[in-house]
């Protein structure tokens, strides 16, 4: 009669069902382990490229009104009290009757034509510099503003164009680079002579330029 091993298949040594499960086992451990979590560390480094953003408007229109216009020339209002005229003494009167009769009471105001027009927040900068600093710059290109209906000869002219930032005013200012979420926000100073503005209404054709740099 023959035997038979119900455990293993008839004519594989234990020895060889010891090895099999051995293998199981090794691969089961190999499994494990590339199957755990690796870490590493990676270094970044990030590059800017230096960058200069300047916001203008490229057109501007400006109105004064009377009261302004007064109080910047100094007059304090319309109606201005010069105080008590010179005395006159009339010696003598040129002609007959009274026709030739001059009283010369001395110029009523000696107030400089000139005023200064501040424009603000009229440009802004946004910036980052390898030094850290930038520069804007400030120049009339064309001084003349001409009355839009009388033409040449009617004109308010510019002049000593300045910028400001709040701390220091000049036609050039230097300052710290300011990023480029939170921009600086500046100013433009002008001078107008209007000795020879006869007429009111719209003046047209100054230019002034605004540069922004990095030293």
């Amino acid at each position: 009669m023959i035997s038979q091993n119900p455990t293993r298949e008839p004519g594989v040594p234990k020895t060889a069902v010891a090895m099999l499960a051995a293998a199981w086992l090794a691969a089961a451990w190999l499994f494990a382990a590339t199957s755990a979590e690796a870490q590493a560390s990676v270094q970044l480094d990030v590059t800017l490229e230096g960058m200069t953003v300047l916001h203008y408007y490229n057109d501007l229109d400006v109105t004064i009104d009377s009261a302004a216009l007064s109080q910047a020339l100094g007059f304090g209002g319309q109606a201005v009290d010069e105080g008590t005229a010179k005395a006159v003494t009339v010696s003598s009167l040129s002609g007959s009757g009274g026709g030739g009769l001059t009283l010369d009471v001395g110029a009523a105001t000696d107030d400089p034509p000139v005023v200064d027009l501040t424009i603000r927040n009229v440009w802004a900068l946004r910036s980052i510099t390898a030094g850290g600093v930038n520069t804007v710059t400030t120049a009339i290109t064309d001084p003349t503003l001409s009355h839009s209906v009388e033409g040449s000869g009617t004109d308010i002219v510019l002049a000593n164009a300045r910028v400001s930032d709040g701390r220091s005013t000049g036609s050039s200012i230097p300052f710290k680079s300011p990023g480029l979420v939170a921009p600086r926000y500046g100013d433009v100073i002008l001078e107008l002579d209007i000795s020879k503005a006869t007429h009111s209404g719209t003046y047209q054709g100054g230019v002034f330029t605004l540069q922004a740099a990095t030293p």
